[in-house]
């Protein structure tokens, strides 16, 4: 009965709300209404102000009175209508609207096409109109059918208007638009035939030709663009845009259709016989709609049976999963327990009537503190409907557990319960105690590790950085981040392609340089492997190790390995170590020949098992002396090596408490030369008791040669005394050279220059030749007579020897001709130079003589090459200075140091001929020797000696 009545009031209710729907449709549509906001911003604002475009008629335009009228302004006046908004229309031409829009003079702006560029400073609403445009052409134009038709013809078109942007920005077009402010002027030049065209928007255009009675002009081909038009407010006028919105839809259709057919021509028959086919129609509609309702409502009662059904088969489900779950399940009722699981008391070990209406907290622990937190929680369920805590119960023995509690309100029979499931998370808790520790082991471990360990996923990007690897990668944004991110480039791609191949192989362990983002580089050896987690994703762990120290100390200690290797194989010695027992510990790599036996009889060997016993017992007790008074000892010996006695002087320095370094030199050749000079001697004994002998006999003999050495004195004074007037004239000869050649010289140059300027204008290109060979010849001649002077200053100067470093002097030439050797990119090689005995001055002009015909020679060379060395033989030394330059043919070797000798001419290589004359006689006065080597296009060398004495 109750169910029927339930039928009854809802059928009834279905038709009282189709017949509401019905007369809803009937009524003429409502209008919106303003919010709070709405009308708070409306009653701030005096008027809205609109931009109006002048001459856009007939949606905008100003008529003969002076008045805005048009289809937009008549729809604003109807918002007015509606919401009470005062709007002040402002006419202008479009683009003087736009700028007085940005300017902020303007709240609003009609019949705006949205673009992207308008969207950057204005907000749109709903569309108030569709505009169309099309191509227009006077009558008798007939090759115009579309846009293709007026590539690079002269067209008309609006000027700030949308479609004006975008035909400009089509360049495929080419179009050649000019611009007009009024349509009225667009007409006028289309029928003088200033432009072939007009694409302009339809029913402004056309309201322009029928004003003015224009037959002439036609519409041709379809409309190339459709655009939409609305209303434009400031980005940030939101309540404004809100306004219009709301206008816009409160403006019915009959009432848009009417201003439509005012403004546009569009006629809409509205008769009755539509508006009641309408109304039938909303009729039908809701009759359809009351059937389907009896229909649906039918089919619910059906699905509510077999709902019945299902709750009944899923309350047995649903107590054969509430008992058979392994947590812990309550349904509480004003904090009494009114059902439980059977897991609750297999695990608490109540009973069903010690547990069912008791009050909850009894499982509870008497702790002040769980209860407290119970309390909180059921209240939060009260609020909240649900929470979630951990706690812990107590079973009926005295046991505890540790379990993590759902509590969630829900409705049984009207009441207001509360479902509680519990989960013993006993072993979780241990586990959870398990694994902090374990973490705050592994962190502790990765804190002090002296390394870095970094873990990348298989794409390489990092994932962990313990902190030692923070330091190395220095960006604190590291974590995502890939090699090539945070490395050098360089460093980058070698660390990718290593961790690409460790992902490969499984483990690589590779030595990398790392340079971080600040640009310092570091020395690493890393160990990379790659590890396959269960689900299946790959990750890419590391070790780095900082060995920038130990590189370093490998490098100082190579270094210091080769030039101890250097310093060994210049040695002519025998050098070894040996301890107290006598046992040979090392043997340096340095003069085999002075070796008693091979290397592998010698090392772990003692003397005693290596020499004879005599000799041994010498020198054990020889070392052990250097041992225990920790002072140098040297000793004298002859060993037979190979059939040959050799004499050795060794020196032991003490090294350690055990051990000496024991140096070995040959001193053969001295013990001979010693024993040839004793017989020297004694033979010099017996020739001077012969010669004196002989010297009282030519005592006599003397004393008459020394009578005539007085008279051959004076002769020698004599010839000094012509000797040096002769040098005195020379000198002066020299002079005269210098000053009665140089004098004709310079009159010659002068006046040649004199003739040179009276008469250049006149002169022929053959004649300024003769002129010009004049000039260099006088050049040429005043070189040569510098170079007899010096040569004849060098030839008579007295040489002051001292004692000089060569390098340095070498230097001092070199430094002369810095800029050539950098401007033809030289490879200069200087080696170490000895100190001699020579004159700085004129060793200065040899050096410098040198290398100025070096670079002469060379510098046409791809890689010209320079260098400058010396070694020493027996009592002098030997300079020389090598190039690579074009070389002479080796039978012009004495020539070339004849004075105005020369091997090539004047034109190809400068000079004078003199330098290397003036170098040898340089050489000549230190009792040198001088000479040349070499050959066509492989370079010369010259080599000159000073004496070591």
């Amino acid at each position: 009965m109750r169910l029927k009545k339930f039928h009854q009031f809802l059928y009834g209710t279905i038709l009282l709300l189709c017949i509401i729907i019905f007369i809803l449709f009937l009524l003429p549509k409502s209008s919106f209404t303003l919010s709070k906001k709405e009308k708070a911003y409306l009653a701030k604002v005096d008027k809205i102000k609109v931009g109006v475009d002048y001459a856009f008629a007939p949606y905008e335009f100003v008529d003969q009175d002076g008045k805005v009228v048009g289809f937009t302004i008549d729809l604003l006046q109807k918002i007015s209508e509606y919401f009470g908004i005062r709007f002040q229309f402002i006419p202008g031409t479009w683009k003087d609207c736009l700028q007085r829009f940005r300017d902020g003079e303007l709240d609003m702006l009609n019949n705006v096409t949205p673009t992207a560029s308008r969207e950057k400073y204005m907000k749109f609403s709903e569309t108030t109109n569709i505009h169309t445009s099309s191509i227009y052409v006077p009558n008798f134009v007939q090759s115009v059918k579309g846009l293709d038709d007026l590539r690079q013809h002269k067209i008309g078109m609006k000027r700030g208007t949308s479609l004006l942007e975008q035909l400009k920005n089509r360049s495929d077009l080419d179009l050649q638009i000019i611009s007009f402010q009024d349509p009225k002027e667009m007409v006028k030049a289309l029928q003088n035939n200033e432009i072939i065209a007009v694409i302009d928007y339809d029913f402004p255009f056309q309201y322009v030709l029928f004003n003015l009675n224009i037959q002439n002009i036609k519409q041709v081909g379809s409309h190339i663009s459709f655009e939409i038009g609305t209303f434009a407010v400031h980005k940030d006028d939101h309540q404004l845009l809100q306004i219009l919105n709301k206008g816009i839809t409160s403006i019915s259709s009959e009432e848009k259709e009417l201003l439509e057919e005012k403004w546009l021509g569009m006629k809409h028959h509205i008769v009755f016989l539509q508006v009641i086919k309408k109304y039938i129609t909303y009729l039908i509609i809701a009759i359809l709609i009351f059937i389907i309702i009896l229909f649906w409502n039918q089919y619910l009662q059906w699905k509510l049976k077999q709902k019945n059904q299902r709750i009944i088969e899923n309350e047995k489900k649903y107590r054969t999963l509430f008992n058979s779950n392994n947590d812990l399940i309550f349904l509480i009722n004003d904090e009494k327990i009114i059902e439980c699981n059977k897991v609750v008391f297999d695990k608490l070990k109540w009973k069903e009537a010690e547990l069912i209406g008791e009050n909850f907290d009894k499982i509870f622990c008497s702790s002040e503190k769980e209860l407290i937190k119970l309390q909180i929680n059921l209240q939060k369920v009260n609020e909240y409907n649900s929470a979630e805590f951990k706690s812990v119960i107590c079973t009926n023995e005295g046991d505890s557990l540790f379990v993590h509690i759902d509590l969630e309100q829900l409705k049984l029979a009207g009441k207001d319960c509360i479902f509680v499931v519990m989960r013993d998370i006993s072993n979780y808790k241990r586990l959870i105690e398990e694994l902090r520790v374990k973490q705050e082991q592994f962190s502790a471990f990765m804190e002090h590790f002296p390394g870095g360990i970094f873990i990348k996923d298989k794409e390489l990007h990092f994932l962990y950085l313990n902190p030692y690897m923070k330091k190395i990668v220095s960006d604190k944004n590291w974590f995502g981040k890939k090699p090539d991110q945070l490395f050098s480039p360089e460093a980058a791609m070698k660390q990718i392609e290593t961790d690409k191949l460790a992902l490969k192989q499984g483990f690589i362990k590779r030595e990398e340089e790392i340079q971080d983002q600040e640009g310092n580089i570091g020395f690493y050896t890393t160990y990379k492997f790659r590890t396959n987690l269960p689900l299946g994703d790959i990750l890419l762990g590391g070790i780095a190790l900082d060995i920038t120290k130990m590189k370093k100390i490998e490098n100082k200690l190579k270094n210091s390995k080769l030039q101890l290797s250097s310093i060994f194989a210049a040695m002519e010695d025998f050098v070894c170590e040996v301890d107290f027992e006598g046992r040979y510990l090392f043997i340096a790599p340095t003069n085999d020949e002075l070796m008693f036996g091979e290397k592998s009889d010698l090392v772990g060997h003692t003397l005693r098992e290596v020499f004879p016993k005599d000799l041994a017992e010498k020198f054990l007790q020889f070392v052990r002396k250097t041992i225990q008074t920790k002072k140098v000892q040297s000793i004298e010996y002859p060993l037979k090596i190979e059939n040959k006695t050799i004499w050795f002087e060794g020196r032991a320095h003490p090294k350690t408490e055990n051990s000496i370094i024991y140096i070995a030199r040959d001193i053969t050749e001295r013990k001979n030369n010693e024993k040839k000079l004793q017989d020297y001697r004694e033979h010099l004994e017996m020739q001077v008791e012969a010669r004196t002998k002989e010297l009282k006999r030519s005592q006599f003999a003397l004393q008459n040669l020394m009578e005539d050495t007085i008279g051959y004195q004076k002769k020698v004074v004599s010839i000094n005394e012509l000797l040096k007037e002769s040098n005195q004239e020379l000198e002066a000869f020299a002079y005269s050279v210098s000053h009665d050649l140089r004098a004709p010289l310079r009159h010659i140059d002068g006046f040649s220059k004199l003739l040179e300027n009276r008469i250049i204008a006149d002169l022929d290109e053959k004649s300024q030749n003769y002129l010009n060979n004049i000039h260099e010849s006088i050049i040429y001649m005043s070189k040569l007579i510098d170079a007899l002077l010096t040569y004849s200053r060098t030839t008579r100067k007295t040489i002051r020897k001292e004692k000089i470093n060569m390098g340095k002097i070498v230097e001092r030439a070199l430094n002369l001709y810095e800029e050539q050797i950098k401007e033809y990119h030289f490879e200069v090689k200087k080696e170490k130079f000895p100190e001699v005995f020579v004159d700085a001055t004129l060793m200065t002009q040899v050096w410098t003589n040198f290398i100025s015909n070096a670079i002469k020679f060379t510098k046409e060379k791809e890689k010209p090459k320079i260098v400058l060395g010396s070694k020493i033989e027996k009592d002098e030394t030997v300079f020389y200075i090598k190039d690579n330059g074009i070389g002479f043919q080796s039978e012009y070797k004495d020539k070339i140091f004849g004075v105005f000798q020369r091997l090539h001419s004047e034109k190809n290589y400068t000079g004078t001929g003199i330098g290397l004359a003036n170098v040898k006689k340089i050489i000549e006065k230190h009792s040198g020797e001088i000479w040349t080597e070499s050959a066509i296009n492989q370079g010369t060398a010259f080599y000159f000696t000073i004496s070591n004495l």
